[in-house]
């Protein structure tokens, strides 16, 4: 059991939230699944595709790659580098996700990821005109 919940969380970061497999979501999230993301709150499926749409959006080439995983009970936590493209820039990022399982899927993911990190990559000025570009993207996300 503890190693098919590390699989399902390593395959739901590479898979799901790099937007490859997005339709595959409820192989992996609970219906009623809960996300923390940076500060933002996500609901059920429809939350996936709109945390991944979003990154999508801004990210080009995403990818994340599962680079450790600490297990106890119903939870994994994993470590991860998220990698792509913004405005023609490379970037690549470390974050941490807590997922808990419930039924043998995730019902809630905590993550956070190095947002200092993609500002220093890219410069002031890509990231004012990231927001410029997807202000509208930037208004609809609800925080928690």
């Amino acid at each position: 059991m503890e190693q098919s919940l590390r699989i399902k969380a390593r395959e739901a970061l590479e898979n799901v939230c790099s937007g490859t497999h997005l339709e595959r979501a409820s192989c992996y999230y609970s219906p009623t699944f809960e996300d923390y993301v940076n500060g933002i709150k996500y609901h059920g499926l429809e939350g996936v595709r709109q945390s991944v749409e979003f990154y999508t959006k801004i990210i080009k080439n995403l990818r994340f790659i599962v680079q450790d995983h600490v297990h106890e009970g119903q939870t994994v936590a994993s470590r991860f580098i998220i990698e792509g493209e913004i405005l023609g820039r490379r970037i690549s990022v470390d974050g941490m996700v807590i997922s808990h399982f419930e039924n043998g899927l995730i019902s809630n993911d905590w993550a956070v990821s190095d947002s200092l990190g993609i500002i220093k990559q890219l410069g002031l000025w890509r990231c004012f005109l990231i927001a410029l570009l997807h202000w509208r993207t930037f208004t609809i996300r609800r925080p928690i």
